[in-house]
C-alpha cells in the first residue's frame, strides 16, 4: 500500500491521509517513510498520538493486529513509539502488572490493559484488541 501510495504522490498527490488513524502526512514525510519499509517506517506511517487532558495514547495499532497504548501521564512521544515499537518488533508476552520503562534512569510504568471506549465499534479508529495502559509507578 505504501509503495501504491507513493506512485499517486509522484504522479500529483499533494499528500497521504491514512484513515484509520486520521495521520496526514506530506508528500516529503511519505517519500521518506518508504525509503526502508521496514516495521519502523510501517509504524510511524500508520499510527499516531491523540493528546488529551491528563492522559495520552495511540491510535492506529489494530492495523498490525495489536493492541494501541494508553499512557496516564503527560505527553511523552519518545515513551509511546518505544513500547509500541517494542511490542510490534520484540512480540512480548506482556502480562498485566508487569513494569516498562525506557531506561534505568527513568519512569518506570505499570501495565494494564482497557478496552476500547474512546471510539465506536463502527468508527474507523476503533481497536477491538482495546489498549495496554501505562500507568507511573
Amino acid at each position: 500500500m505504501m509503495r501504491l501510495a507513493t506512485k499517486v504522490l509522484n504522479a500529483g498527490g499533494l499528500a497521504i491521509k491514512v484513515e484509520t488513524a486520521g495521520l496526514a502526512l506530506s508528500k516529503e514525510d511519505w517519500k521518506k517513510l518508504c525509503q526502508d519499509l521496514d516495521i519502523v517506517s510501517l509504524y510511524y506511517a500508520f499510527v499516531k498520538g491523540v493528546v488529551e487532558k491528563d492522559y495520552f495514547y495511540s491510535c492506529g495499532m489494530h492495523q498490525f493486529g495489536q493492541r494501541d497504548v494508553l499512557i496516564y501521564d503527560q505527553w511523552d512521544r519518545q515513551l509511546m513509539d518505544q513500547f509500541l515499537l517494542y511490542v510490534l518488533i520484540e512480540q512480548p508476552s506482556l502480562k498485566v502488572g508487569e513494569t516498562f520503562s525506557l531506561g534505568p534512569d527513568t519512569p518506570i510504568y505499570q501495565i494494564g490493559e482497557k478496552a476500547c471506549d474512546q471510539y465506536e465499534k463502527d468508527d474507523l479508529f476503533y481497536n477491538p484488541l482495546g489498549y495496554w495502559t501505562l500507568q507511573r509507578k
